[in-house]
């Protein structure tokens, strides 16, 4: 697969064996593409050796962690790097398409702060470019809800009608999760936070589901608890993608979390497979039951 970007003009492709490995000239925005390719090369190429091997594993140890996390570990370290080569990037090419490309493609990496820079490091017109509007919209969901921010709080009832608040959660670890019962990966999720659940209830750990699921969507919703085993407070309007708290978050896919310390903190977002064990762990040590 390989991505090419053309502009008015006349463009000279030569082909040897395939259009991966072509040549294009005469293009300046093809110019432009490779120099942005050739400043994140050492993430893409280590990327591509961790997929071989990902692609090695046969359909069970893809299933099993003691496969799994050691290629996913060397995964999250590759993103920190190409998080520096692209913020580098943007930093030295501010007028660049390829800025606002790569800045949407590392903006869950970062900070507010680090989000905030990089965004006002940007050329007005690429601030203002669709990719640019779509930025906008990320940074202000960051500086509401990001980590280090206090958890914007809010009600919702129950399954069985009765209004809860986020903040009646103060003094626990809250992963605040956000999903749906026709999300089939967030059913693949929910095992994980399940097990977390079970392991670091007794130590100050729970889980407050908000459900996405649409006004004629109660009995699904209700059914997708039961059959996942989420024995934790389940709140949602059922308003569907209108979900309030789902909009006052900026939630733009499912499933996403949140990890909320006791004093209602953000200190963690989308902590998904392994990780949220890992979190729970560092925290409360291994010694849950």
């Amino acid at each position: 697969v390989r991505t090419i970007y053309v502009e008015n003009g006349t463009a000279t492709i030569s082909i040897k064996d395939s259009i991966k490995t072509a040549s294009i000239t005469g293009m300046p925005i093809a110019d432009k593409y490779e120099h942005y390719l050739r400043h994140i090369k050492p993430s893409e190429d280590q990327f591509a050796i961790i997929k071989n091997e990902y692609d090695a594993l046969t359909n069970d140890q893809r299933k099993d962690l003691t496969y799994t996390k050691p290629i996913f570990a060397k995964q999250d370290e590759l993103a920190q790097v190409r998080k520096k080569l692209i913020s580098e990037y943007i930093v030295e090419n501010p007028n660049s398409l390829f800025s606002t490309h790569g800045l949407r493609g590392i903006y869950h990496l970062l900070t507010p702060q680090e989000f905030d820079r990089l965004f006002n490091t940007l050329s007005i017109e690429n601030q203002n470019s669709s990719v640019g509007v779509m930025l906008q919209d990320f940074l202000k969901a960051s500086k509401i809800a990001g980590i280090g921010q206090m958890a914007p709080d809010f009600t919702q009832n129950d399954v069985n009608g009765k209004p809860v608040k986020l903040s009646d959660f103060r003094g626990q670890y809250v992963l605040l999760d956000f999903w749906a019962s026709w999300c089939a990966p967030c059913r693949a999720e929910n095992p994980n936070v399940v097990k977390a659940y079970n392991q670091y209830k007794p130590k100050g750990f729970t889980v407050l589901g908000v459900s996405l699921d649409s006004p004629n969507g109660k009995n699904a919703w209700l059914k997708a608890i039961e059959d996942d085993k989420l024995t934790w407070t389940n709140v949602s309007d059922l308003k569907g993608w209108k979900n309030e708290a789902s909009n006052l978050y900026m939630v733009r896919a499912v499933p996403q979390n949140y990890l909320i310390d006791p004093t209602g903190k953000i200190i963690a977002i989308n902590l998904k497979g392994y990780k949220l064990g890992d979190k729970l762990e560092e925290i409360f040590g291994n010694k849950a039951k």
